[in-house]
């Protein structure tokens, strides 16, 4: 890794840097003219890059712009004042009389403009301002009651209904009645103002700005933002029955015919409706004239401020100063920022028409940097500069050159990119949200909405173009160049796209990613791999899910046939670098029948292998793994599953499901019919091996553990010695349970058999009959520590405990494995990746299915397993129609 993305990820943002690194975006640009940036190889060697990204649309006039640039060096080499604060502002009043008198040559409206430092803080001014309006019109319009005691008053039907008055006639106004009229006005002013903004919407990050923005993902966490924000439809227009829920009604004092009378009257609890003209986090979305002028009716009739944010799309971007003339809108705010700094200067600012300015607001809020002159007149500079007709011909017409050769490679590939958006300079390039992907790689990549960014890194690495998805669209790429790019960047541009679009269809998965195994790969490899995801279409709304991970790294190229071909060492690394993108998803949907019942079976893939969920056990990021399990759950409860089983490590992560009580779905980590299924098939193959079961020697490898123990206690009712072999230096548990065992045999009246208790896998070589049930991420078993005696081995463990060279080299050894399932009903049931033949399944997705298709409210296999517990889910297995497999004897990874 390059020594400035490790320095970025280690001490500013780590989460981040690992995300730039999986999608090869952790480059450092030291350098941007025009359109271009520059960033230094690994070799040291300058790369030039065509920015079509263009500083998230901030930088319309390139990079380093002669003139701004100009303003900005000779601003600091007069010794301009920076820090002067409380005092008259020269070049910011002079900004702002030059937008205030643009808007209102654009909107025959007057204004008085603020300066932040960011859009976001220019939207959360605008919404302060809003809010501060709100509370002052109620103040001017719900009024108390100025009725003396004891007058005789009459109340309007609406009024004495929410009284609870029943009188028909005039009432005395009392003390009480004065009191609830005050108390119910009152409790107005203490309700918050609601927001309005619509689907899609992204307004920035800080406070206000998060909550009227539309996307949950930026929101999550975030469960204090206090403002409350209606969100309507891009298509729909706000006059509809919805908004007639957030009226305040309060009580009103009338003279009708020289008389008093008390009524309700109606107030909109909203603030204000905020608007993009052209959304771009939410996905480059043009907003529709005709409903652009519903919306600003409707503002009017609610007697609400219209807050048009132009921050993205305004100075020029679209083609023409403000998008918002296009559409026919005339703001009551007006919001601009990126541009307006010229690619060189940090300033937004908030226009506020007459009619809704407030003169007590400018005491309320202020800001340190803001209204500087040094980013003030760099702005001066930048509004010349979108105020020059050759310069906006130039964005018009190379917008129009680069949304033509778009719209030509969509109508080409019109599975792979469903639409061209946008206006000018500001476009959108919108992939099919579903494009069905073979490749469960990308399909990964698809559902944790990380395939956008992937495809910019791949751009950037193969293209020498920077791009990057809509913050809150991630299947829309974002295309924001400078006016300055050329024809022929945007046909290299066109052509990158082309490339992607192939590699999309062919589900070229390693050449997509080739920075990340760092093996380039040549060559396209899609039509000839068929692969089936397999996503049953569901029949039952009864459902279960069973969580799983890999096993050892190279399951990959079994979970992605498009991966294979790959050296080992590049399945582990491409994990590792996974890590930061980890997520469950939901690769397969399974209709499964039982006696009389059927669910639908979800199958839950976790990106992480063993090792690495046993080095997060045994290291500093067991809460971080834990998280990702959590989540699954959650994923499963969302998908309506009535049970969840968990695979693997997640058991032993989770204390064996007691992490994970608090769910509300009923949990099983599947070792009751896994112990059931592994004895059976040991003494089942014991037999078979002509081993006498009652005079043989057993043993149980990992008797400390959960599954070891249970197996441990049914093998002792049936051999005459049994050795119980523990982790090297930790055997007071097995002591333990070797009492245990005893005093239930000896309370059940069963003749106790010889127990050893070591630490020795030595000891091994004594066994005939072997229980292999540790929870070790390598094998423990070799063939040195094995007897000559025809033996079986059932290998529970997953990965597997026994080493692969005791096939070869010890042929009186039968190795099978443990925990496989065969069902009659189900005799094509398999999950695309994993290596069982078709009807077969693993026992602890067997007892996680049969939990669903026997309807069992209740948790199982959670903590430590009892053998009442083992009896009680084979008798349902039985009943289902799930029986012993024929003994596995090739490992199943």
């Amino acid at each position: 890794m390059k020594a400035e993305s490790l320095k970025y990820k280690e001490n500013i943002r780590p989460l981040l840097g690992g995300l730039l690194e999986l999608t090869g975006l952790d480059v450092n640009y030291f350098k941007g003219i025009e359109n271009t940036l520059f960033y230094k190889n690994e070799e040291g060697k300058e790369v030039e890059v065509s920015d079509f990204l263009g500083g998230y649309g901030s930088c319309l006039f390139g990079h380093n712009h002669p003139k701004l640039k100009k303003i900005a060096i000779q601003n600091l080499e007069d010794d301009g004042a920076f820090g002067a604060q409380a005092s008259v502002r020269g070049k910011a009043a002079e900004l702002a009389e030059r937008i205030n008198h643009k808007l209102n040559s654009e909107f025959d409206k007057h204004y008085r403009t603020f300066f932040s430092n960011s859009g976001a803080e220019a939207v959360e001014l605008a919404l302060k301002h809003a809010a501060f309006s709100y509370q002052e019109k109620l103040k001017r319009t719900v009024l108390f009651p100025q009725i003396q005691i004891n007058t005789i008053v009459s109340l309007s039907e609406r009024a004495k209904s929410l009284l609870h008055i029943e009188q028909h006639e005039n009432v005395i106004y009392s003390e009480i009645l004065n009191k609830k009229i005050c108390e119910h006005n009152d409790a107005i002013f203490k309700q918050k103002a609601i927001f309005m903004a619509i689907e899609g919407a992204f307004h920035g990050k800080t406070n206000a700005a998060l909550s009227v923005t539309y996307s949950k993902q930026f929101k999550s966490g975030f469960n204090d933002l206090d403002e409350e924000t209606l969100f309507i439809p891009m298509e729909n227009n706000l006059r509809s029955k919805e908004i007639e829920n957030y009226y305040h009604w309060y009580f009103h004092q009338a003279n009708v015919n020289g008389k008093i009378r008390i009524e309700l009257k109606k107030i909109s609890r909203i603030a204000c409706l905020l608007i993009e003209p052209i959304q771009g986090e939410g996905g480059i979305n043009q907003v529709n004239k005709n409903l652009a002028a519903e919306w600003q009716q409707t503002c009017i009739s609610l007697q609400i401020p219209l807050i048009v944010d132009e921050i993205q799309c305004g100075m020029g971007r679209t083609g023409t100063f403000l998008y918002s003339s296009k559409l026919g809108l005339r703001p009551d705010y007006l919001l601009m920022g990126k541009s307006l700094g010229g690619g060189l200067a940090k300033i937004g600012s908030c226009s506020i028409s007459n009619q809704y300015y407030l003169h007590g607001f400018c005491m309320k809020h202020s800001s340190t940097f803001a209204e500087d002159d040094f980013c003030s007149e760099i702005a001066i500079g930048a509004l010349d500069l979108a105020e020059d007709e050759e310069i906006i011909s130039k964005i018009k017409i190379r917008g129009q050159f680069l949304k033509n050769a778009l719209e030509s490679i969509q109508i080409k590939y019109p599975e792979i990119i469903s639409e061209i958006r946008g206006e000018g300079l500001m476009l959108g390039v919108a992939f099919n949200r579903e494009i069905n992907v073979a490749s469960n790689t990308l399909y990964f990549l698809q559902e944790t909405n990380m395939l956008g960014y992937c495809i910019a890194g791949y751009l950037l690495r193969t293209h020498r173009i920077r791009v990057a998805p809509a913050l809150g669209k991630n299947s829309v790429l974002r295309l924001e160049p400078s006016y300055l790019v050329s024809n022929t960047e945007i046909e290299r541009l066109a052509k990158a796209i082309e490339d992607i679009c192939v590699i999309l269809k062919q589900n070229s998965i390693k050449k997509l990613l080739d920075n990340l195994i760092e093996t380039k790969y040549s060559g396209l490899n899609g039509y000839e791999i068929q692969f089936d995801r397999r996503m049953d279409k569901t029949v039952s709304d009864n459902k279960a899910a069973f969580i799983g991970h890999f096993i050892a790294p190279s399951d990959m190229a079994l979970w992605d046939p498009f991966l294979q071909g790959l050296e080992q060492s590049d399945y582990s690394k491409l994990l590792q670098k996974i890590s930061p993108a980890k997520a469950p998803v939901v690769y397969n949907r399974i209709n499964v029948k039982g006696n009389n019942s059927q669910l639908e079976l979800l199958f839950i893939g976790l990106p992480v292998c063993s090792d690495q969920m046993y080095e997060a056990m045994k290291g500093n990021k067991k809460e971080e793994m834990k998280l990702l399990i959590e989540n699954a759950v959650d994923l499963a409860i969302s998908e309506g599953c009535n049970v969840v089983g968990l695979g693997g490590y997640t058991s032993i992560l989770t204390r064996n499901a007691k992490d994970l009580l608090n769910k509300k779905i009923f949990l099983t980590t599947g070792n009751s019919l896994t112990v059931g299924t592994a004895l059976d098939a040991l003494l089942n193959d014991a037999g078979k091996q002509d081993i006498s079961i009652i005079n043989s020697t057993a043993a149980v490898v990992g008797a400390n553990g959960n599954i070891g123990q249970v197996i441990s206690k049914l093998l002792a009712e049936k051999v005459v010695k049994l050795i119980l072999i523990g982790r090297k230096n930790s055997t007071s548990g097995i002591v333990k349970l070797k009492e245990e065992i005893e005093c239930d045999l000896k309370k059940r009246g069963i003749d106790i058999p010889i127990i050893e208790v070591t630490d020795d896998l030595f000891n091994l070589q004594k066994a005939q009959i072997i229980a292999a049930a540790s929870n070790s991420p390598i094998p423990l078993i070799f063939p040195e520590m094995l007897g000559n005696k025809p033996t079986v081995i059932c290998d529970i463990s997953v990965p597997g405990d026994v080493d692969i060279s005791v096939v070869s080299m010890k042929h009186n050894v039968r190795i099978i494995r443990g925990g496989i399932i065969s069902s009659e009903k189900n005799k094509n049931f398999y999950i695309p990746g994993i290596p069982l033949e078709k009807g077969n399944l693993f026992a602890c997705m067997s007892e996680t299915i049969l939990m669903g298709l026997e309807g069992l409210s209740k948790h199982f296999s959670i903590g430590e397993i009892t053998v009442e517990q083992v009896k009680e889910i084979q008798k349902i297995a039985v009943k289902h129609g799930f029986i012993l497999a024929t003994s596995k004897v090739a490992s199943s990874y």
